[in-house]
Order: structure tokens, then sequence, then C-alpha cells
């Protein structure tokens, strides 16, 4: 048997942080008799639900029960009737399932990412992606 000998490589890692939030109201999130669904499949019937500051949830269940309908509710990717609202100095951020989807293949993560920055963070697209071990 035969010694293979690897060479010892550079540990790297993901290194970044966010800033801190600013704080929020108390409620983060709520919905009255809020109905959503697609053409011809309606999935939530009238859901009532308050989502409060420090509160940690998880959406749990079978594929098909609503889960990622709600969600895509809560961003505004599906339309709803009924009362919706997020608290104040809320922000979503949503990243989609299928978002590789939604992706220019033409593109470059460069390009892609200095599309979608704002302010000064255009300044700073190349040190961001370095953070996330892009060369």
């Amino acid at each position: 048997m035969d010694k293979v000998e690897i060479d010892e490589r550079e540990e790297i890692a993901i290194r970044f942080s966010f800033p801190p939030a600013p704080h929020s109201g108390k409620v983060v999130w709520r919905c009255e008799a809020l109905s959503a669904g697609y053409p011809g499949k309606p999935v939530l019937k009238e859901v009532s639900l308050e989502i409060v500051r420090g509160e940690k949830i998880a959406f749990v269940g079978k594929n098909g029960r609503g889960k990622s309908t709600l969600i895509k509710t809560m961003v505004g990717a599906l339309s709803h009737t009924g009362d919706m609202e997020w608290g104040h100095q809320v922000q979503a951020g949503y990243f989609a399932q299928n978002q590789s989807e939604t992706l220019n293949p033409e593109k470059t993560v460069f390009d892609t990412i200095d599309e979608a920055a704002i302010g000064d963070a255009r300044t700073r697209v190349r040190a961001l992606l370095g953070q996330f071990l892009f060369s």
C-alpha cells in the first residue's frame, strides 16, 4: 500500500455579520381573516395570527398544507383577502425555495449583486462577495 500525502490547505471560512436591526414595535406581523391561494385552489382560509417580537416560530406540516403559501402571502408575492400588516420598522426578507430559477444564468455573481445593491452597499460589492468566498 502506498502512502498518500495531502498538502495542507489553508482553512478558509465564511465571515460576515449583520448590523444591529432597528428596534421593532411589539407586533412583528399580524393578519386577520387572511385567505390566499391559487386560481381554483384556495389554500389559506380565514387565518388570524399575530407574531410578537422575541417569539420563535416555525411553520411545520405536510406538503400542500399552506406553509409556503403563507410565507409568500406575507411578503406580498401572492394576493390575498383579509387584513395583513408588518409591524413598526419591520422589513421582511424572503429567499424562495426556487430562488435559483429566478436568476439570469447569463449574469455573473458580481453583476447580480451589483444590480440589487443600493446605497453605500454598491461600493462594497466585491468585499461582500469576498466574505462569502467568491473570488
